[in-house]
């Protein structure tokens, strides 16, 4: 069964003239691969560098780099991972080479990606089976921990975002929102 690790807890704050967050990024471990979701941490370089060391792993260490969508609060960092091949809700580029899934990619027999849209157009989220059952990182699908808010600022389609939310939560026993800690869900 595959292994998900918190390597950094993301967070989001309203101030009146700036919002300031950051995003959480996550640690996959199945079938020998080591995969990264979402790596856009602001200080990305010497957090992820710290983080990783903590479960005996480097950037070259990377197989594969999983970004929930291109918001660049989750996504700016895909460069420190020089042999990553990088995995969207479409396409895996390694280099020059693109090649292109139906949006349902199974990554390996327990991790697979699964479209979420609704924040973004092209949102998608990764499905991973553990031992303490099936954990949906989902970026921003739900931002918070608590799983809210029910409004979303950033949503481009508010219908396509609640059936969004509406399918992680039937399928997920626990959820890895995209600014905050990994969660229960409550069933």
């Amino acid at each position: 069964m595959a292994e998900v690790k918190t390597l950094v807890i993301g967070y989001e704050k309203e101030f009146k003239d700036r919002d300031e967050y950051t995003c959480t990024t996550t640690l996959v471990q199945d079938g020998g691969l080591n995969i990264v979701v979402d790596p856009g941490c602001p200080k990305s370089e010497k957090i992820l560098k710290k983080a990783l060391t903590k479960h005996g792993l480097t950037f070259k260490d990377i197989d594969i780099v999983f970004v929930t969508h291109w918001h660049l609060d989750h996504s700016k960092s895909v460069a420190l991972f020089p042999r990553a091949k990088i995995l969207d809700f479409w396409e895996i580029n390694k280099g020059d080479k693109h090649y292109f899934h139906d949006g349902k990619y199974k990554i390996t027999k327990n991790v697979r990606v699964i479209p979420t849209p609704g924040h973004t157009r092209n949102h998608a989220s990764l499905m991973v089976n553990t031992k303490r059952g099936t954990v949906v990182i989902m970026g921003d699908v739900f931002w918070r921990s608590n799983l809210t808010p029910k409004k979303d600022p950033f949503a481009r389609d508010k219908k396509k975002l609640e059936e969004s939310r509406k399918k992680v939560l039937k399928m997920a026993d626990y959820v890895v929102p995209g600014h905050g800690k990994m969660v229960r869900v409550k069933k």
